[in-house]
């Protein structure tokens, strides 16, 4: 295995930036890109090789929907009242 370039490294960590919510188009990824990126995802670190991560991939608008109700609802639940804003 090679020694990754740190010049790289420190390039992709430097230069990654967060997004919000509003910065996100509705269209389509395609779904060879998503399990690349799944894929990377995997290979990342965890604590004590215990690898806890688990992806759930929501394609198609039905789906995207469902979740979104399903959110909705639990921050209803957990929410004070007086805290939650009408849709």
């Amino acid at each position: 295995m090679s020694v990754p370039d740190p010049d790289h490294l420190f390039r992709a960590i430097t230069h990654r930036r967060s997004i919000g919510l509003d910065n996100i188009l509705p269209d389509a990824i395609d779904l060879t890109q998503v399990e690349q990126i799944v894929e990377a995802a995997n290979w990342g670190q965890s604590h004590g090789r215990t690898e806890p991560w688990r992806f759930n991939v929501y394609a198609g608008e039905q789906a995207r929907r469902a979740l979104g109700e399903v959110l909705q609802q639990s921050y209803v639940d957990i929410t004070p009242p007086e805290q939650v804003k009408p849709e």
